[in-house]
């Protein structure tokens, strides 16, 4: 039994062996017929794996063989054999064949990535990649994070990040988009706001999305995201130009090279004008010459033109316009634009806006003031009205308008209270009121009133001042000159009562002489006594009346006429023609002296009395000799009247003026002091100066500078 036994087991081995080689290569082939991706999961292809089972199988077939020949000395039979040696071949052949195939492939798709690589990086677009399940995983290419501005190792990839940095108004759609891709599995494309870089600044995107199952039927969503912000603010300016485009008061027109209309935007059509169909000339209202061939002439020359016409539609509309001449790079004139505004409105508020300052005009001008604003925050805007400029002896075309330059108008001892005056309506609020010397365009300062507050004016609430000037200087010279006869009139009645009380003290004296005399009966004193009462009455009389005249010659007002100095110095000689006589004076009158508006008849006393007292002081010692000569110093004259008399001490002729100035007694010249007086008050009046030049036993020169006009 066991000898039986021993024969019959290694039979049985090797068929068991032979069995289970064959289960073992179809199994093998089996499953790389099912292309099972245990050696891709490996990292080997599946060719390795048939490859490795090839190898197998024909071992196994090797080692039952050899076992069959060293158990039983015989091969098994050849029909195993047979079949051992077809499946081994089989196998290699299978094998080699597919590790081409996945040699191809592997090429073939190495080739597709790389042409996904190079259409991805022309498309400039970034990709990413997201479970169809809710998890939050999200695949971000280099790309896509270069696109969003941040580094892959500093914001892992993660659909809540992505969220985080899409525009508030966007998030919604894109994650509706997203549950609807994961649902239904269609493509989408939707365009969002992401934050880029640090999330202070959004662009616009373009995410493009489809989702497709793998291998394994899981939903995957796949796409790519492509910047479009440049294009969607394009879109923007452009809807916003369209906008402006088709306002409905704004009108374009565009010309070809001819100057033949080739464009115009809808608002013509609204008007009923269709430029399509009408000439360059239609469109234009009959009256409207101010727009046609010189227009496009000044463009041409100037670059472009800027005026008013009208053109033809339901109604006549006004247009305030602009024409551009555009060229090419050649500097070929390629097309005209012109570009116009509806003005209708713009009339009807200018009409009421010009009857308004005409208005204000005609209160202004019945007005001698001036008016004038500055802009507290733009110290150049300072303005003012053509009165304000006649005041200052300027035009509007040769004033400079800077605060620099009206602060030098400003005489220095008036720059400090002007300024204060200035600083408290500005800090504090307070009105402005103030009297200072500006200089007049003349080059001499005059008087001015300033007045002024401060307002809040405009939208932007901006602070300005404004207020009026007047012209004081007439009644600040008439106060000046109100001051000085005041103070005149009290040296005058100081004087005059000193020199008045002579002749009274006179007669008071002589009265109780006279009294005396009477008692004792001495007629030739009482004589005596009432010859010197009676000379004193009479230098108060004379007195009096010179006093009179003086005051006569300062208050009456100068009645202006065309004068002839030589008229009127031979006319002062011949009322002085019996003293001139008498004394045997020499009177020399040049030629031409020259011709002044004044008052003749006072000016016609003042030389009389010159004359009189050169006559009056003539030296004992040489016959009197006057000399009447005239010197043109363009605004006036100087009218030089000389002597060789006894001449003035230099410590006397500042006085000689003065009314009762007498340099010698009564005894011997006599007189009252008043003429000269006269003289000075005369010439005052017309604006005019006295110079006087005199030496001692040689004589005088007074000369009379006395403007042509007042």
């Amino acid at each position: 039994m066991s000898l039986e036994y021993a024969r019959v087991l290694p039979n049985l081995s090797g068929m068991a062996i032979h069995t289970a080689s064959a289960f073992i290569m179809l199994s093998g082939v089996l499953l790389l017929l099912c292309r099972v991706e245990l050696g891709s999961a490996k990292g080997l292809p599946p060719a390795w794996y048939s490859m490795v089972t090839a190898g197998v199988v024909g071992a196994l077939l090797v080692a039952a063989e050899l076992e069959s020949v060293a158990l039983n000395g015989s091969g098994g039979g050849l029909l195993w054999q047979t079949v051992a040696i077809v499946i081994a071949v089989l196998s290699v052949a299978i094998a080699v064949y597919l590790l081409l195939v996945s040699h191809n492939t592997r090429q073939a798709l190495s080739e597709s990535e790389r042409r996904y690589d190079l259409a991805v990086s022309a498309y400039g677009g970034g990709v990413w990649e997201l479970e169809s399940n809710e998890a939050d995983d999200m695949y971000w290419s280099q790309r896509f994070y270069h696109m969003l501005g941040v580094a892959p190792d500093a914001e892992p990839a993660s659909f809540s990040r992505l969220l985080a940095r899409v525009h508030p108004e966007d998030k919604p759609g894109l994650v509706e988009n997203v549950a609807q891709l994961r649902a239904n599995g269609h493509a989408a494309e939707v365009r969002v706001r992401i934050a880029v870089g640090s999330g202070s600044d959004y662009r616009w995107f373009t995410m493009n999305a489809t989702s497709q199952r793998d291998q394994h039927g899981k939903m995957r969503v796949v796409g790519s995201l492509l910047d479009i912000d440049r294009e969607m603010r394009l879109q923007t300016e452009r809807a916003r130009l369209l906008s402006i485009i088709d306002h409905p008061l704004l009108y374009i027109f565009q010309f070809d090279a001819e100057q033949k209309i080739i464009y115009s935007n809808r608002t013509f059509e609204h008007q009923g004008i269709f430029t399509d169909t009408y000439s360059n000339e239609e469109w234009l209202s009959p009256g409207s010459s101010d727009f046609g061939a010189s227009q496009f002439a000044i463009a041409l020359r100037d670059g472009s033109w800027s005026g008013d016409f009208k053109v033809n539609g339901k109604s006549e509309v006004p247009l305030r316009a602009v024409l551009m001449v555009h060229r090419d790079n050649k500097g070929a004139v390629s097309h005209y634009s012109l570009v116009c505004r509806d003005i209708t409105e713009t009339l009807v508020q200018e009409a009421k806006l010009e009857d308004a300052l005409n208005q204000l005009s005609r209160v202004t001008e019945g007005s001698s003031d001036g008016f004038w604003s500055m802009n507290l925050a733009d110290e150049s805007s300072f303005q003012c009205s053509e009165q304000m400029l006649a005041l200052l002896g300027y035009t509007s075309e040769n004033f400079d308008f800077s605060c620099e330059h009206l602060e030098k108008l400003v005489h220095i001892e008036d720059y400090e209270a002007a300024r204060a005056a200035l600083l408290a309506a500005v800090e504090r609020g307070q009105d402005i009121d103030l009297e200072v010397r500006l200089l007049h365009a003349s080059n001499e300062f005059r008087w001015y009133r300033i007045r002024g507050r401060s307002y809040t004016v405009g939208v932007d609430n901006r602070r300005e001042l404004a207020g009026s000037i007047s012209d004081i200087n007439p009644l600040k010279r008439l106060q000046e000159e109100l001051q000085r006869s005041n103070l005149e009139l009290e040296q005058f009645a100081f004087q005059a009562s000193h020199d008045l009380k002579e002749p009274l003290r006179t007669m008071r004296t002589f009265a109780e002489h006279l009294q005396s005399d009477l008692a004792t009966g001495d007629d030739e004193l009482v004589k005596e006594d009432l010859n010197f009462i009676e000379s004193a009455g009479e230098r108060m009389s004379v007195m009096i009346d010179d006093l009179l005249r003086l005051a006569r010659v300062g208050a009456a007002e100068i009645d202006e006429t065309e004068i002839d100095l030589n008229e009127l110095v031979n006319d002062a000689v011949a009322r002085l023609k019996t003293l001139v006589e008498d004394e045997g004076a020499r009177v020399t009158v040049a030629d031409a002296l020259g011709r002044i508006k004044g008052d003749s008849t006072r000016l016609g006393l003042a030389v009389q009395n010159i004359l009189q007292n050169a006559i009056k002081f003539k030296s004992p010692e040489r016959q009197a000799q006057l000399t009447i000569t005239s010197t043109d110093l363009g605004d006036s004259i100087a009218l030089g009247i000389s002597d060789n008399g006894i001449g003035i001490a230099e410590k006397h002729q500042a006085e000689v003026f003065k009314p009762f100035k007498t340099l010698h007694s009564q005894e011997s010249y006599g007189g009252s002091g008043i003429g000269l007086a006269v003289v000075a008050k005369v010439i005052e009046k017309h604006g005019g100066s006295i110079e006087l030049v005199s030496q001692l036993n040689e004589g005088t020169t007074v000369t009379l500078v006395i403007p042509k006009e007042r």
